[in-house]
């Protein structure tokens, strides 16, 4: 880092935002002995493992903004990359079909974003379409729309940032951190990438409840615009079902009623999906916040203090589809406040 020596950068936070804004700090030049991950809960513990983690666009959920727009561009060209380049990360491709009953107004951000973009009205016959994508069962919707997008399994993603992450020798540190402010001491960064971080009062939480079952036969990500209703695939033949969406919830209690509710509506747009076999049902809570993502250095922490923290929370449902395009902007602010860090050593 050359002018950088000395300056330690602490990462608060090992979920999807966090490791990749590690990765990404290594990938820009910082030193990966600078770099410490603190986290009570190790990645497999973290709302992340839970995540469906289907790259789309809009974000979902997420409050509309150019800065969110251009992330989510930045996640998928990185992720793509990726994929090509580490077939073993658990990331790969498959049609994200939306359906209605009723027309579909043009979306027009993936429209701009993913040259695979198609709609109804694009397609000579529908139904060859729909059986050339393994979802036949789609053919009493007339109104579609469909573009290639990035998913991940969770499980697998993760676990390939970490080994990435351990292979350049960046330390982990299972610790629960009660005072971001106070890890900021002379010579150090801190990154709040804790996602429901209790001292924004804009933050709250958005319990979410999934169900997985075995469908190998169901290859294409499909979202019922009109019920909620939507189906991610994994390459090992299961798929997420879900979905729900609780603002102000912060249990992650799996609930049996929830799992047959989203059973029956997953079913009602793919009947098969119904007769599939329940492998299991997860919970997690969404790290909304109102006024989107924060992506910043925080202009009230005192010069006094010698140190500095940079935010990257907020993320909502959308942590892996915005996860490289925060992280880039992240490390771009880290450099800039480990470059201060250093001059201020000097003085």
């Amino acid at each position: 880092m050359g002018t950088n020596d000395g300056v330690s950068v602490v990462i608060v936070g090992a979920g999807v935002i966090g490791l990749t804004t590690a990765l990404q700090l290594v990938q820009d030049g910082v030193r990966p002995s600078c770099i410490t991950i603190l986290a009570k809960d190790r990645p497999e513990k973290t709302v992340s493992h839970v995540a469906g983690a289907l790259w789309e666009c809009p974000p979902y959920h997420m409050e509309a903004s150019p800065n969110a727009l251009k992330w989510c561009e930045e996640t998928f060209h990185k992720c793509v990359q990726v994929m090509r380049e580490h077939p073993e990360s658990g990331m790969h491709v498959v049609p994200n079909i939306t359906v209605s009953q009723h027309p579909l107004a043009t979306n027009a951000d993936a429209k701009d974003m993913a040259p695979s973009y198609r709609e109804s009205s694009d397609l000579k016959s529908l139904e060859q379409w729909l059986h050339s994508h393994g979802v036949t069962e789609l053919g009493r919707y007339q109104h579609l729309q469909s573009y290639d997008a990035v998913v991940a399994d969770m499980g697998i993603y993760l676990g390939w940032l970490v080994t990435q992450l351990q292979r350049h020798r960046v330390r982990f540190q299972e610790q629960e951190v009660h005072d971001l402010r106070a890890l900021a001491t002379p010579a150090t960064v801190v990154v709040n990438c804790t996602g429901l971080f209790r001292d924004d009062p804009a933050v709250f939480a958005c319990k979410g409840q999934v169900v997985l079952v075995h469908a190998p036969w169901v290859r294409s990500a499909i979202c019922d615009n009109d019920s909620g209703a939507y189906m991610i695939p994994r390459p090992n033949g299961n798929l997420i079902c879900g979905g729900t969406s609780e603002n102000d919830v912060y249990n992650v209690d799996v609930e049996a009623d929830v799992t047959e509710k989203i059973l029956k509506k997953c079913a009602a747009v793919v009947p098969s999906v119904g007769r599939a076999k329940v492998v299991g049902a997860r919970a997690g809570l969404r790290p909304e916040r109102r006024g989107g993502v924060r992506v910043e250095v925080d202009a009230s922490l005192p010069a006094s203090q010698g140190g500095f923290l940079v935010h990257n929370y907020g993320h909502g449902g959308s942590g892996f589809c915005l996860s490289w395009g925060t992280a880039a902007a992240v490390s771009a602010l880290v450099r800039q406040c480990m470059a201060r860090a250093a001059q201020r050593s000097k003085l």
